[in-house]
């Protein structure tokens, strides 16, 4: 009997390389985590950290869901991955890594626009 392997998810937000920009006197920046479905997945596993490695992460959470919010992100470089995981235990390899950065602007009524030439 051929057993199915556990294919790991695809990243979908943040997006990599994507900036998130907090404002004003925020200091903490809550960021949603999304991720596609794996058809062979009872639960998955996320993965955020400040090393391109996921070393010292500062978020490991097991969920049944394709997505989570979590809170208090400071200005910075994050990198998050997710493995499937079915209900026999197995697990897939780990998503390729997306790297989002947290941005702070003073003043979020301004936008900087670019004027291109005429």
């Amino acid at each position: 009997m051929r057993e199915k392997i556990v294919a790991p998810p695809l990243l979908l937000t943040p997006a990599s390389m994507a900036p998130l920009v907090m404002s004003g006197a925020q200091t903490n920046y809550e960021v949603e985590f999304t991720w596609s479905t794996v058809s062979t997945a009872d639960s998955y596993r996320i993965v955020v950290s400040t090393s391109p490695l996921l070393q010292n992460p500062l978020f490991v959470q097991k969920v049944r869901s394709t997505s989570i919010r979590l809170p208090s992100f400071k200005t910075g470089d994050y990198y998050w991955t997710v493995t499937s995981l079915n209900s026999a235990g197995k697990e897939s390899q780990q998503s390729e890594p997306n790297q989002f950065s947290v941005l702070h602007q003073d003043n979020s009524d301004e936008l900087l626009l670019v004027e291109i030439g005429r």
